[in-house]
């Protein structure tokens, strides 16, 4: 049972002009997180929270290795059987990248910074899943293939695959492997509260085309992307995951002039099964190269954002995150999306306020509240 709003303490309300760029962060395989700072935040659970010091944050909004929903799943998108049980100790392999490229290393100026929640751009490819991780990952894949769709952008995509296999859903929200990139990107972060956006799954067409790219030139609508590997290099050629080393603005003039200088092009090498590589995907333009021969090549796209919500953000309106009916139904993306603003601004509170006020204190908890209880719904009064 939740304590009475006036008995939670005050939280740890942070350093504004500390938050972007943060230093260098001191994270443990511990179940803390880790401010802008670089203090360690102890996270406490819901009936601790009368006792809470300036270096606390609440369980509430920073569930030990699961989802924060938790009601039922999304129409249509029932749990398979589950055949495999996630283990960090097994599954994960993390090992640091060679480098991390910071925005300016992309033409970003300081200004361009303001506001973001950390001034990492993109790591080079790291290891993350060990050999049993990556076979476990792929059969789980193959169990959910059935429900794949297409879209113009995608030959064969799934999302919120989350919903459908334990196994992926409980590496998507491993607290070790979500500390292990809060260290290499910089800044604490948390898997997407919009569950829709986890563990979304690139698969190959049914039927190839060489000529054209894996996915088109973009970037993302979500913060923090990881994606990873899971098919063997000896299994096709190309489909080379690229960035162009340019501001996102200018990359997309040099895209529409059809001229991107050699100079200008990073093609990242080693794809095995099990690596992947992590951006700051909004500020950085990239795609996944034609494929030249062979058809399996997989990936595994999670997503993060930052704990301390930044004051600039990758995505501000459902529409430019929505992908359409088919592979986005609304009965899944309007809760997802509503549950992930009302999240922030419950976050919002516990940085920025003084959470002894009582009113403020009702409100978070009414906002916690709908994060965990909100339906999977399309009647949007429901979702008010």
């Amino acid at each position: 049972m939740e304590p009475s709003p006036v008995a939670v303490c005050d939280f740890y309300r942070g350093d504004r002009d500390s938050i972007s760029p943060p230093p260098k962060l001191d994270l443990s395989d511990s179940d803390d997180v880790t401010d802008p700072i670089g203090k360690s935040l102890e996270v406490k659970d819901n009936d601790e929270l009368g006792s809470c010091s300036s270096s606390s944050v609440s369980r509430a909004l920073h569930p030990k290795g699961r989802m924060l929903f938790e009601g039922v799943f999304p129409p249509g998108f029932d749990e398979m059987e589950e055949l495999r049980v996630f283990d960090e100790s097994k599954h994960l392999q993390l090992e640091e990248p060679f480098a991390t490229h910071d925005l300016k290393s992309l033409g970003y100026d300081d200004s361009e910074e303001h506001g973001l929640s950390t001034s990492f751009a993109i790591s080079d490819i790291m290891r993350l899943l060990s050999d049993e991780g990556v076979d476990c990952a792929r059969a789980e894949i193959d169990r959910v293939k059935p429900t794949a769709r297409s879209t113009d952008r995608f030959a064969r995509v799934i999302r919120g695959a989350t919903f459908r296999s334990k196994f992926l859903r409980d590496l998507v929200h491993s607290t070790k492997l979500t500390n292990f990139l809060s260290e290499v990107v910089g800044t604490p972060l948390v898997p997407h509260v919009m569950e829709c956006q986890n563990a979304h799954l690139n698969l190959p067409p049914l039927k190839v085309d060489y000529s054209k790219p894996v996915d088109k030139w973009h970037h993302d609508t979500t913060d923090i992307v990881l994606v990873i590997f899971l098919t063997p290099e000896d299994k096709y050629t190309g489909g080379k995951f690229e960035y162009i080393v340019d501001p996102v603005d200018q990359a997309k003039k040099l895209i529409k002039s059809g001229n991107i200088p050699k100079h200008k092009l990073r093609q990242l090498e080693h794809q095995s099964p099990g690596f992947g590589v992590i951006q700051q995907g909004w500020r950085v333009m990239h795609r996944a190269s034609p494929v030249l021969s062979g058809n399996d090549r997989i990936t595994l796209v999670l997503s993060y954002y930052p704990s301390i919500p930044p004051t600039r953000e990758g995505c501000q309106k459902l529409s430019n995150t929505w992908n359409g009916p088919t592979v986005d139904p609304e009965v899944m993306v309007l809760a997802d999306w509503a549950r992930f603003r009302a999240w922030r601004a419950a976050r919002m509170f516990e940085v920025w306020t003084d959470m002894k006020d009582e009113a403020i204190l009702a409100a978070f908890w009414k906002l916690v509240d709908f994060v965990k209880t909100c339906p999977y719904t399309e009647d949007r009064e429901l979702i008010r």
